[in-house]
């Protein structure tokens, strides 16, 4: 059946739900897209569902007709084809974008097309907030099930670890629900692995209750990067961490020249100057650090972040180490800098603690698929963003990031800090530089994950029809 017939199937089963080309609400669907590569890419047709319902009957007639489809939450993944597909079906759960609280008022229940900041600001008004991301611009669906750093992680662990239900839509087109007591392994499975198993229709996640947080960023010269590191390295120790306390380190290209940016939040309701984060409030620079909220925090970082743009992610983990930080900083100086002359370039070396203090909470609640071991100490996920305007320059900067990343990993082997764990939502894949995020996670978690796949997904609809993202089996091309 071709792909135009296999969209008819769908508009009949759910009318005013498909788009083909050129109309509004296809065209709508794309621009939504955050990165260039994805909205280039043009689906027979785009199905925006409005229920679980109706993707339930959406997954019933793809798995029967067998074509290849991809499904968006927020479009924040920045590689070609993660949420989009060439000619293929895109099922985009934007109207999925609920945020309501349960009768006793002790749980969220939301949408994985809701985006960040619209949680954030409903909750907001009844006195709450939940862990998630960082960015208001990013969709839920998709950080959750890969992962995701909050600033409440050293309270409670990944967001995907603080998630107490999944509502999912099997490939069989049956609507069940992941928890503690209910289809654990695919509970477990879906904290971390993706678009592998299902469509998840609704994230449940304990309420906490707040009304202010304390935080923003500090800009500042790159010759204090010596006083940052030896903060970081500090910071990051789970012995000393304040569990409050979040923290991140960047190191920016913009307009040709290297700038420092810390960014700081700290969590405990009615914090101000917190102590942890006295030795960076006393370095000069420009500052925006306030009291704040959770929404307003979240809106100041998209408002840094380009837009529309091209984008490459890719990323990198070692064990907490202050020299190996500076010796990657430099590396990145070296590697990086020639890419200056390129018209619209801005970059970020991004470096994030990933400590005891955050892993150990997966275990508190099942589980996940990330195959983190607190044994392995105090980790540090490192993310190069890279933001360009036109596709000439592509090779020339996919070909230096990754040599970057690569001699970055074996510089890491050779003072004894590297760790194997890629952290899924800044995976690169690209037809010529692709990391094996699952591969990643250990043999363990890997062979797990097959085995959940196999019982939920018996005939390979999202490994096979569903290419994009990071999949656990080779894929089988579909005629």
């Amino acid at each position: 059946m071709l792909t135009t017939s296999k969209c008819s199937a769908l508009s009949v089963a759910l009318p005013s739900e498909v788009f083909g080309a050129n109309v509004a609400g296809y065209n709508a669907s794309l621009a939504s897209y955050w990165t260039t590569q994805e909205q280039a890419l043009h689906p027979a047709c785009i199905v925006v569902p409005s229920s679980s319902s109706d993707i339930s009957r959406a997954v019933k007639i793809l798995s029967h007709v067998r074509c290849e489809f991809a499904v968006k939450s927020g479009g924040h993944t920045p590689f070609a084809g993660a949420a989009n597909i060439n000619k293929g079906i895109t099922i985009d759960l934007s109207k999925l974008n609920s945020t309501t609280i349960s009768a006793d008022r002790t749980t969220a229940l939301v949408g994985p097309g809701a985006r960040w900041g619209g949680v954030y600001s409903t909750l907001q008004a009844l006195g709450f907030t939940i862990p998630g991301g960082r960015d208001a611009s990013v969709g839920v669906g998709g950080l959750v099930i890969g992962g995701g750093i909050s600033f409440y992680s050293p309270r409670v662990g990944l967001v995907c670890d603080a998630v107490i239900n999944f509502e999912v839509v099997l490939a069989s087109g049956a609507i069940v629900n992941a928890n503690a007591t209910s289809n654990r392994r695919l509970f477990r499975a879906l904290k971390g692995g993706s678009n592998n198993f299902g469509i998840v229709t609704r994230i449940d996640t304990p309420l906490i209750k707040t009304d202010a947080i304390w935080g923003g960023f500090l800009y500042t010269d790159e010759s204090l990067r010596p006083t940052a590191n030896s903060f970081f390295a500090k910071f990051a120790d789970s012995k000393t961490y304040d569990p409050y306390a979040s923290h991140f380190q960047s190191h920016a290209l913009v307009n040709g020249s290297w700038l420092l940016i810390l960014h700081m939040a700290y969590t405990e309701p009615g914090a101000n100057n917190p102590a942890v984060f006295q030795p960076l409030l006393k370095l000069p620079g420009q500052s925006t650090v306030r009291q704040a909220t959770h929404f307003n925090l979240t809106e100041e970082l998209t408002a840094g972040t380009p837009s529309n743009v091209r984008v490459v992610w890719i990323t990198m983990t070692y064990k907490n180490d202050e020299s190996f930080m500076e010796t990657f900083v430099q590396m990145g100086n070296e590697t990086l800098s020639p890419l200056r002359d390129i018209e619209g370039l801005f970059l970020a070396l991004n470096f994030q603690p990933l400590s005891q203090i955050i892993i150990q909470n997966a275990a508190k609640n099942g589980g996940d698929a990330l195959g983190l071991d607190a044994e392995d100490g105090d980790l540090v996920v490192i993310n190069l963003g890279v933001f360009w305007g036109s596709s000439a320059d592509d090779a020339r900067i996919y070909n230096t990031v990754w040599k970057l990343f690569e001699d970055g990993k074996q510089k890491a082997k050779e003072m004894g800090v590297w760790n194997e764990y890629l952290y899924l939502n800044y995976g690169l894949r690209h037809e010529n530089y692709t990391q094996d995020v699952i591969t990643s996670y250990g043999q363990a978690s890997q062979s797990m994950l097959k085995s959940v796949s196999k019982q939920y997904d018996p005939t390979g609809i999202f490994q096979n029809d569903v290419p994009g993202g990071f999949k656990l089996f080779p894929l089988i091309t579909l005629q």
